[in-house]
């Protein structure tokens, strides 16, 4: 109760001039991080559309392959390079074989 009158008194002072709204500095959307190279990135495009055609978010899939959900998104944005053994927890989280997350992947160039 005593909160909602505190509340009540601010949005009084702020119509009547006697407050001041307080400034929001850091309302800018943060730009996405390109993906390290060709190579991620399509992986990154299996990944997602692998966990996408089994309909699951990127919460449920990261606790069925048992990593961060953080972790699962730079993956699928490109922005992680994964060890093997992430490669193999992947595949099996999603029910697919490394083989089919690996295949034709284009190869990096020197530039990456």
């Amino acid at each position: 109760m005593h909160i909602v009158y505190e509340l009540e008194q601010r949005i009084r002072r702020l119509h009547s001039g006697r407050l001041r709204p307080r400034r929001m500095c850091c309302l800018a959307m943060p730009t996405l991080k390109p993906p390290i190279n060709a190579t991620l990135a399509e992986f990154g495009v299996r990944v997602r559309a692998r966990r996408v055609a089994l309909g699951w978010s990127q919460e449920v899939a990261a606790d069925h392959i048992g990593i961060h959900f953080t972790h699962l998104g730079q993956v699928e944005r490109g922005q992680r390079s994964s060890r093997i053994e992430n490669i193999l927890k992947l595949a099996a989280g999603l029910q697919i074989t490394p083989g089919e997350l690996l295949d034709d992947l284009p190869l990096p160039t020197e530039n990456d």
